[in-house]
Formats: C-alpha cells, structure tokens, sequence
C-alpha cells in the first residue's frame, strides 16, 4: 500500500517546519489521489451525496449475487476508493456488498479534506444508508482501515444502535500519536505541543460498550505501529477480537482471506451484544416534512436510545438494535422543523404530531406508565399512529 507509506513519511516530514500555533494541520495527514482506476470485472455503482455545496462520492461495490451484508469502509490517508478494491475482493466474493467512503478531495468527491469535514460527511452518508432499500433489511459493519480508523471508530461509538459491528485494519491511536510515531526525536516535544486531534481512535474505542469489535494488527506493518493497534485493542470493552496476522500493511485480507472472512463472520455472529430489536412503523403522518424522534426508555424512565429517521410518504420507519430482553417504553414525536424538540405553544399544547408506545393515550398529558410498558422476550414489532391538536 505505497500510497499509505507515503502519506506517512510526508506527515513526519512536515514536522522538520517550525510550528508556532496549536492546531490540527489537517492538510498534511491526507495524499489524495484523482487518478481513478477499476478493474472491468468489479461490479460497482457511483453514490453521490450533496453536502455543504460539495459532492460526496461513495463507491458502491456489488457481489456477483445477493448481498448478505453491507460494508461501509472508510479508506486510509492515500489514493482513493479505486485503491483499496484488492483488499475488499474477498468480501465481495463472500457476498458482502461494500460502500467505499471518498473523503473530500479523494477520487470523485469534491473539495479538500479535513478532520472535521469528514466524521460530519461520514455522519450524513451513514444516515442516509441505512435507509436505502439495499441497506435497511440487512447488517451493516462499519470498517476502518489505517488512518480511516479515526473516522470509523468514531462513528461507530456515537452510532452503535445503527450498526451490527466494528472493524479496525491497521489502526493507529490517534493523528497526533502517528505523527508522532514518524517523526525525527528532536521534533516530538513540538509535536506534543502544538498539534491536536478532534477526535480519535484511542478515546471512542472506550465509548462503544457492547458493538463487537474486530482489531486487525500485523508486527511487521512499517506504517502503523502494531503497539498503537494493540492499544485501542486493550482498552476496547467485551465482546472484542485480535487477529494478528504475518504481513505488510493492510495486506490481512490478500494473505490471508479464508481466517479473514471467518473473522467477519465471527463478528456479525456474536449475539452477546447485538440482543434483539424493536420494529417502528408509524403511519398517517399529517405530512411528510421533516423527521420523527423516537426515544426508548427504561421502566425508570432512564433513557435508552434516542433515533431519527426522516419521512416518505407519511409514514416513517425505525428500528432499535442491541437490546436486551426486558420492559421497556417509548414516546415519539413527529419533528416537523427538524430543531430535535418537541415543540408547543405558549400554554404548553403541542404544535406537532406525538405519540406512546402501545398506542397509549392519556387524557391531560403522557398516558400512565403502566399503559405504555411493553415486554421485549424476542424481536418486537409495533405499528404506531399519531396524535395532533
């Protein structure tokens, strides 16, 4: 993978230049790549979403039969999409359909890539994935591979109820602890100093609490040091795996594809922490502006998940995954402006579109508790119907 060697030796070349104020210098952890190549046998599709004036490319490649799973792969700092298609093979030919996230700047996305701009991208298209026809009825794992392990484990720490899995290929600590891990001795004190993360593998992995996580390390990789894999293994929380392989950077799945796959499998096999879910169908919105929220409580009325989905055709659909047998409620609420409250008027009654779990009702505020608990012993379905004044 010359373009991740690259990437890195320019990282730890940059810091011989005198700095003189903290930052992140998003700029120098990126070498993207317009030279933009597939092969004529892999079958694909180009995804474009439209973000802050720029187009967001993902490349949406296709197993020769039906998909049993989706992918979504957050690529390293070089090249682009068309880069990492050897090592993505074996999933297609396993029946993994795999979405491969442009950052922008990168292949056929516009713009210039920074740390910021590319979790927020990243947010946007997990998003507007899980709706996707192809996408909703099946499991998706989320998958980093170098230093696109920063933007993946954060995603999945801040999104585990939409995901089925992690994966970590050759992940490093964090951007300042890579550069540091490159750079000449006499430049780290400046580096510690003045150059920051936004966010990192190192602190999300310890947020992301029963998502089965999947770390892939090799010793001999020379552009992340296996120490720094290992770390994020240690400090990730149950249920986890290390594979530790014998090869080049990110070369796990070339060398050796048949314990590579049986690894994925392992990981959407893991029932210890993926639990049982919780079908929403809410019909017979008033219209179909906006989103419906939907948070999901304990008996104590603790929060459990809190999740949104946008509306088509008045009616909306939602799915809460990794729960854990017991009693539960929900209240919901039909988010017309998209602000994330539930809005009323100056007396307090609502001015949108509101519901309970069980389709309870009360007559001067939230129906009594006992009227909105419900059970969950196995996989539960609720078809639900709103409340407008």
């Amino acid at each position: 993978m010359k373009y991740l060697l690259y990437t890195f030796i320019y990282i730890g070349s940059f810091f011989l230049l005198p700095l003189t104020a903290k930052g992140q210098f998003d700029d120098k952890f990126y070498s993207p790549s317009k030279d933009y190549k597939l092969d004529a046998d892999l079958k694909h599709q180009d995804i474009f979403f439209r973000i802050d004036e720029e187009e967001i490319h993902v490349l949406h490649l296709l197993p020769k039969e039906k998909a049993k799973a989706s992918v979504l792969f957050f690529l390293g700092g070089g090249g682009n999409a068309s880069t990492y298609t050897d090592m993505i093979r074996p999933l297609l030919k396993d029946a993994y359909q795999v979405f491969v996230f442009e950052p922008r700047g990168y292949g056929k996305s516009s713009g210039s890539p920074t740390h910021k701009a590319n979790l927020a991208d990243a947010q946007k298209v997990l998003d507007e994935l899980i709706l996707k026809r192809e996408v909703k009825d099946q499991p998706l794992l989320i998958y980093g591979a170098s230093l696109g392990s920063q933007v993946a484990t954060t995603l999945a720490a801040r999104n585990p109820e939409k995901i089925q899995g992690l994966i970590l290929d050759g992940p490093m600590r964090s951007f300042t602890d890579i550069a540091l891990a490159h750079a000449p001795e006499e430049q780290k004190a400046i580096i510690r100093q003045y150059l920051s993360s936004p966010y990192s593998a190192i602190k999300s992995i310890e947020q992301i609490e029963k998502l089965p996580k999947l770390i892939i390390a090799s010793r001999a990789d020379q552009a992340v040091p296996f120490e720094q894999s290992e770390q994020i293994y240690l400090l990730a929380r149950d249920p986890k795996t290390f594979w530790e392989y014998e090869g080049e950077h990110l070369q796990a799945s070339q060398h050796d594809p048949e314990t590579f796959l049986q690894k994925v499998a392992d990981l959407l096999a893991d029932d210890s922490a993926n639990g049982l879910q919780i079908d929403i169908s809410i019909q017979k919105l008033r219209n179909s502006k906006g989103q419906v929220v939907v948070e999901l409580k304990s008996p104590e009325e603790e929060l459990v998940q809190r999740i949104s989905t946008k509306i088509e055709n008045r009616s909306a659909k939602l799915q809460f995954l990794n729960i854990e047998k017991g009693t539960y409620t929900f209240s919901w609420f039909h988010d017309e402006n998209e602000n994330g409250e539930f809005d009323r008027n100056f007396i307090g009654v609502p001015k949108e579109g509101y519901g309970f779990s069980n389709n309870a009702v009360g007559k001067f505020g939230p129906p009594p508790l006992l009227k909105r608990l419900f059970k969950v012993e196995v996989s539960t379905y609720m078809e639900l119907y709103p409340t407008y004044f």
